[in-house]
C-alpha cells in the first residue's frame, strides 16, 4: 500500500450544519486506505459532536481558536493562525469549504504562499449579494486555486467570475438511512410528548439569519391555527435567545421544539410530516434531499436552486410573501405514500458513496 494521500478539508462554520455533515459523510466513504482527513476551522471544530468517530478512522478535528475582534481583527488572526499552522503540517490537498467569498480568498491566498498543497475552492452558498471589491475577491479566488468545485449552478455564480472550468459536486447523502420507519416516527413522538393527532413541521438548519427562522415562527403561528401540530427545529447558532423570545410572543412556547444537533436525524424527518425552509439564500441545502429521501412535502423559497427539485414533493414559495400563504399551502398537504422516494433520490445522483467517489478521482488528477 502506497502512501496516503493527506486533506486538509477547511470550514468556516462552528455549527454542525449541512456542509460538515456532508464532509463527515464523505471521510466515512471514501477509500481510507489511500486518503485522511483533518477537519480545520477558524475557532472551534464544528465537527465535535463527530470527533471520537473522525478519530477512530483516523482522522483528526481541530480549531485554530481565532474568535476574538473585529471581522478585520478576525481576518488578520486566522492568517497568521492558518500560516502557522502550515508551516508544521503538510497536505497533498486543501479542500476548502465555505459560501464566504472573503473566506475563500483570504484561506486560499494563505494556502498558496504558505504551502506547495493543491488548492481546491468549494462553494456552498447561493448569495448572490455583492459586496465591495466583489470582483477582486473573484479573482483572488481564482488565482489562488487548482480546482473550482460547487453544489449548485446558483453556488457557482455567488463564488466564482464565470461558469467555466467549475464542476458541480451533488451533495450525496447515505441514501437508504433516510428510509421512512414507522418505529422510529412513533420512538420519537413519544420522547417528545407528541400526539398521534398533531402534525408536525420540521426545519433543520443553524439559527442564523440565513436560515429565516423567525419569519418561520410566523409561518407555524398561521399554520397551528385550527391544527393540532408542533413545530420541530434541529440546529444551534447566534439567534437562538431570539427565536426563543419570539415564539413567547406569538404563544408558540408549548409547540416549538428547538433540538441542539442530532445524531439520529433519519428518525427525525419520520416523526415528522412536512418539512419548510425558507431560507433567504442556500448553495443546495443538504437537508432538503434528506427530507425527500425520508417522503416530507417539502415547502422552500423560491430564492432556493430548483436542483433541489427532485421528486413530486417538492413546492416552491416566495418569503416575500405574507406567512400565510405559506400555510395555507402546507394545509393543503395529503397524506402520502412515504416509501420508495430512495430510489428517487438515487437516481437523481445524490448518493454520498457516488460524491465520495468523484472527489476520490479529483484527489488523484490534481496530483498527476
Amino acid at each position: 500500500m502506497g502512501k496516503k494521500i493527506k486533506v486538509l478539508q477547511i470550514n468556516a462554520s462552528e455549527e454542525y450544519g449541512g456542509v460538515s455533515s456532508m464532509l463527515f459523510n464523505i471521510y466515512k466513504n471514501i477509500d481510507r486506505d489511500r486518503f485522511s482527513f483533518v477537519f480545520l476551522s477558524p475557532n472551534r471544530t464544528s465537527f465535535k459532536i463527530k470527533k471520537s468517530e473522525i478519530n477512530q478512522m483516523g482522522g483528526k478535528a481541530l480549531g485554530l481558536g481565532v474568535h476574538t475582534g473585529s471581522k478585520i481583527t478576525k481576518h488578520i488572526k486566522l492568517y497568521r493562525a492558518l500560516k502557522v499552522f502550515l508551516s508544521k503540517n503538510q497536505f497533498d490537498i486543501i479542500h476548502i469549504n465555505s459560501g464566504s467569498k472573503v473566506f475563500n480568498a483570504l484561506v486560499a491566498y494563505c494556502c498558496r504562499n504558505n504551502t506547495k498543497s493543491k488548492i481546491i475552492v468549494h462553494s456552498h452558498n447561493g448569495n448572490l449579494e455583492k459586496k465591495h471589491f466583489d470582483k477582486i475577491i473573484k479573482n483572488i479566488i481564482a488565482r489562488n486555486c487548482d480546482k473550482k468545485l460547487s453544489c449548485s449552478k446558483i453556488a457557482t455564480k455567488a463564488m466564482f467570475q464565470d461558469m467555466d472550468n467549475v464542476e458541480i459536486i451533488k451533495n450525496g447523502i447515505e441514501i437508504e438511512k433516510f428510509s421512512f420507519d414507522k418505529k422510529s416516527r412513533v420512538d420519537i413522538r413519544k420522547e417528545f410528548s407528541i400526539g398521534h393527532d398533531e402534525l408536525v413541521v420540521c426545519n433543520v438548519g443553524r439559527l442564523t439569519e440565513q436560515k429565516n427562522q423567525l419569519y418561520l415562527l410566523e409561518i407555524f403561528s398561521a399554520f397551528r391555527k385550527n391544527q393540532k401540530s408542533k413545530l420541530i427545529i434541529v440546529g444551534s447558532g447566534e439567534l437562538e435567545e431570539t427565536i426563543l423570545k419570539k415564539a413567547q410572543l406569538l404563544g408558540l412556547k408549548e409547540d416549538l421544539i428547538i433540538l441542539k444537533n442530532r445524531n439520529d436525524m433519519p428518525k427525525i424527518y419520520s416523526a415528522t410530516d412536512i418539512f419548510v425552509l425558507p431560507s433567504l439564500y442556500e448553495g443546495l441545502p443538504v437537508s432538503a434531499i434528506e427530507a425527500q429521501a425520508n417522503g416530507l412535502p417539502v415547502y422552500l423559497s423560491s430564492i432556493i436552486t430548483k436542483e433541489c427539485n427532485i421528486t413530486d414533493l417538492c413546492k416552491y414559495i416566495s418569503n416575500t410573501l405574507p406567512p400565510k400563504k405559506w400555510s395555507d399551502a402546507m394545509k393543503k398537504t395529503s397524506a402520502n405514500n412515504r416509501t420508495g422516494y430512495t430510489r428517487i433520490v438515487r437516481a437523481a445522483g445524490f448518493d454520498i458513496v457516488d460524491t465520495a467517489k468523484r472527489l476520490e478521482n479529483i484527489y488523484s488528477e490534481l496530483l498527476t
